[in-house]
Formats: C-alpha cells, structure tokens, sequence
C-alpha cells in the first residue's frame, strides 16, 4: 500500500465542506462535525504543512468511523471511550500515512547505519508531524514482539 493521498481524498468526498481558518486561543487546532448526510472539516491555517496533513487525516479517518468521539454536553463518564476512540484513530492515521513496508524498510537501512531510528527520523522521511511517526514506530515494535 502506497502512502495515503489525504488532500485527494478529500476532494473524493464531496460531503465534506473544508476550510482553512484561523482557530481562536485554545480551540482544538482542527475540527470535524457531522449532521445528516454533510460534514465539515475546520483546520487551523497557522498549522505548519506537516501538521494540516495530519490533522486532515485524522478528521477524514472520523469521518468514515462515522463521527468524532466527542459531543458537546456527553456525559463525562463517556471520556474513556472518546480517549479509546481518539487512539484509534491516531493509529490509523500512522498506519496509513507511513505504510509499514516503507517503514521497516526505513528502519533496517537506518538501524544498520545509526544502530537506531527516532522518530525524528520518521517524521522527516515521510512529511508527518513526530507524533504520528511515533505512533508508527510504536505499532511497529509492538508487531515485532507480538
């Protein structure tokens, strides 16, 4: 599987109204609200390009889960199942814009010259914020010693 296309995928859902705006202080830095059958999609512009491309697939992944985890005025009880949710979909965002074919590849060429790869390393191969290059080494590890 090839790394995912998320600004093309975007276009192929013409549910989903998209836009670049500035986030006032201390909103989240992207936002994906659902009602019937349209969507919308709000990300921060002040995000540098490594981040919009993340938090665009991370609101797209949402969207085919059928809806963020949160809802305004859920009762607080439910904030381990958003947390679950939200994990989720971090992880398939990883999965998705770092394919593990190119990632262990990434790793066994870099591991054998620096003895070791970060995420740091990742992150800059692939264009993706250090957390989702994280994620993708975390998944990575866990398979390998599964």
């Amino acid at each position: 599987m090839g790394v995912w296309k998320v600004w093309r995928e975007l276009r192929q859902r013409p549910h989903i109204d998209f836009a670049l705006v500035d986030m006032p202080p201390g909103a989240p830095a992207a936002v994906y609200a659902r009602r019937g059958d349209r969507a919308v999609v709000l990300i921060d512009r002040a995000l540098p390009p490594a981040e919009r491309l993340a938090a665009l697939a991370h609101e797209l992944v949402h969207d085919e889960r059928g809806g963020s985890g949160h809802v305004d005025g859920m009762p607080p009880s439910l904030g381990d199942v958003v947390a679950r949710e939200e994990r989720r979909v971090d992880r398939i965002v990883a999965e998705r814009l770092i394919p593990r074919d190119r990632l262990e590849q990434l790793v066994e060429t870099r591991s054998e010259i620096e003895g070791h790869i970060c995420p740091l390393v990742v992150a800059e191969e692939f264009g993706v914020p250090e957390r989702v290059a994280h994620d993708a080494l975390s998944m990575l590890l866990e398979r390998r010693s599964a």
